[in-house]
């Protein structure tokens, strides 16, 4: 089984999903996925939010391999979910600029709940809250609590601060006990499937080529916000890059709290 990690809004949707309609191809390339299993098994599974242990088990014991990801700490998954920690086998941790989670944050929240996180206040559009220096006030926030305002579901208990999801997933994956890589979202984004390649042959996962592209292809910014909604993705990830986002103040209020372990964790 493969888990993919990461913080909120880091690329793990994108990660996973490309994971699993690779283990997809595979897994009809070797007669393990037939049209007789549609709907029964699937191999990419969901953990913090309506995850199903049954189906779960199910599509491990027809599947080659499964796919599941997760915005929990390592502590977090054994605790909640042990069916699936104990049968990890590979894990791929995908790790993304702090500004570039702070942004992408805002701008989901504010799409789906006309609010902008950390403020108690309201806006119907990332440009409104910035004109009104409400973005300017939740950045504050965000580098304050070292990257977790009370966003999402559970705020920021479920999954710990930024810093404190990176340092306790690097620690877990410089144990040894599985496999392991980490991936930056911002690479996967521009070098997709070179990354994707490289990391199916670090972790010996036997994906075709075209099986990897054709999951570029499904989890395509226009594939994405046509199943899940504009909201969920920009139509080009890139254009989130911070520095025309945040003034040089905030850049430098941002490196004072995040500086230090992005250094550490080659971001």
């Amino acid at each position: 089984m493969i888990l993919i990690a990461g913080y909120p809004r880091s690329g793990t949707t994108f990660t996973s999903g490309v994971c699993a309609n690779a283990e997809r191809g595979y897994n009809q390339a070797i007669g393990r996925f037939g049209p007789h299993l549609r709907g029964a098994v699937r191999p990419g599974h969901q953990l913090d939010t309506g995850f199903d242990p049954d189906f779960f088990a199910r599509s491990r014991a027809a599947l080659e391999r499964v796919v599941a990801r997760t915005h929990s700490r390592p502590a977090t998954v054994a605790r909640r979910f042990p069916e699936v920690w104990n049968a990890v086998g590979r894990v791929l941790y995908v790790q993304r600029h702090p500004f570039d989670v702070a942004i992408s944050v805002c701008k989901y929240v504010i799409a789906n709940d006309r609010s902008v996180p950390g403020t108690g206040a309201g806006a119907g559009s990332f440009e409104e809250a910035v004109e009104k220096g409400l973005f300017a006030r939740y950045f504050e926030r965000f580098c304050a609590l070292g990257g977790a305002p009370n966003f999402a579901e559970g705020g920021a208990d479920a999954y710990g601060t930024w810093l404190q999801h990176l340092a306790e997933w690097h620690a877990f994956l410089a144990q040894g006990t599985v496999p392991g890589l980490v991936l930056s979202y911002d690479r996967l984004t521009r070098e997709p499937l070179l990354r994707f390649r490289l990391a199916a042959r670090a972790l010996d996962l036997p994906w075709r080529e075209q099986d990897i592209a054709a999951a570029l292809r499904h989890m395509s910014p226009e594939g994405v916000r046509s199943r899940l909604g504009d909201h969920f993705v920009s139509p080009e990830p890139l254009e989130l890059r911070y520095p025309e986002l945040l003034s040089p103040e905030q850049v430098r209020r941002g490196l004072d709290s995040f500086g230090e372990a992005m250094l550490r964790y080659g971001l």
